[in-house]
């Protein structure tokens, strides 16, 4: 992990955490998976976000991802290549095993 992408991690998580106040969030880089790849060789990180958020709730998986989107529009237009998401209520988390 490169103090770019982890720079990057860490803003994901306040902003993630400001805009959702999530009881669960993971944020993990993958960039180094990615060595030689055309968004790797720009600088721009790879990342896994798992957010589990009430405000998820009543809201259809397509929207939570283009919430989730729309909060980190800046990161992914500057420092984010490719972004995972996973975003889920807590009783879908605690259905999955909390994991």
């Amino acid at each position: 992990m490169t103090s770019l992408t982890s720079l990057t991690r860490e803003r994901l998580e306040q902003k993630l955490t400001t805009a959702l106040s999530p009881v669960y969030l993971s944020v993990i880089d993958e960039s180094w998976k990615h060595a030689g790849h055309a968004g790797a060789i720009s600088g721009k990180g790879h990342f896994v976000l798992h957010v589990v958020s009430e405000r998820f709730q009543g809201v259809p998986r397509i929207d939570r991802n283009r919430m989730v989107f729309e909060i980190l529009k800046q990161e992914m237009a500057s420092d984010i290549h490719a972004l995972t998401v996973v975003a889920q209520t807590p009783s879908e988390w605690a259905s999955d095993g909390g994991q």
